[in-house]
């Protein structure tokens, strides 16, 4: 197994300090690495991509303290993201694609833990077909730094949470092929049109202003 894959986790706990991206690919059947990777205090960037039987991601993702983007594609038997993804404080740029059993939802025990305050400046969501809410807990958690919130061919998706009313630095908002969604913001009829109003770039399907 080679660095490609999970950078030989087992190797890179001796020396976490330097490793400050990884690409982790194609290996992997149903869970993470056993050692995890939440020792990697200095990581910056993190691909999971293609990661085709990957179910569960680590759960101590909570040490990734300097983790600034992350990128989850193609992992097609991913179903849930671990709770402590809600606590990467650092985090910036959050991109997460192609994943057709992942589901956003929250469970009832976290939609009763405290906000934790984000730093995420960009957001996209797409080809999320099994997805049908947004992550509220992320979303809200921005609300003093997200600037871009783009999601594409996510068909189950019916309406924007009411925190996207509070994004206070949203500049551009994308919404493009969830049908669903698109016709509740349509600009000044659709039912979710007023949560949306103040963002000054709106891209809707059928419209772009």
């Amino acid at each position: 197994m080679d660095w490609m894959s999970w950078l030989k986790i087992h190797e890179v706990h001796d020396q976490p300090a330097i490793v400050m991206a990884m690409y982790l690919s194609e290996a992997f059947a149903g869970s993470s690495p056993e050692g995890g990777i939440g020792c990697l205090e200095c990581l910056q960037t993190l691909f999971i991509v293609r990661c085709k039987n990957l179910e569960f991601l680590c759960d101590d993702m909570q040490g990734l303290r300097s983790l600034r983007k992350l990128v989850i594609a193609g992992c097609k038997s991913l179903i849930s993201l671990p709770q402590s993804m809600k606590s990467l404080t650092a985090l910036e740029e959050l991109y997460i694609c192609d994943c057709k059993k992942l589901d956003l939802m929250m469970t009832e025990e976290e939609k009763e833990q405290k906000i934790q305050p984000l730093s995420l400046r960009i957001v996209f969501f797409g080809w999320l077909t099994t997805t049908i809410t947004l992550p509220r807990q992320l979303l809200q958690g921005s609300m003093n730094s997200l600037q871009t919130f783009i999601i594409g061919d996510c068909p189950n998706i019916e309406e924007l949470p009411e925190c996207v009313g509070n994004l206070k630095k949203l500049q551009k908002l994308q919404i493009r092929h969830c049908p669903r969604l698109s016709k509740k913001c349509q600009r000044g009829t659709g039912e979710d049109w007023p949560k949306i109003a103040h963002i000054p770039r709106i891209e809707v399907d059928l419209d772009d202003s």
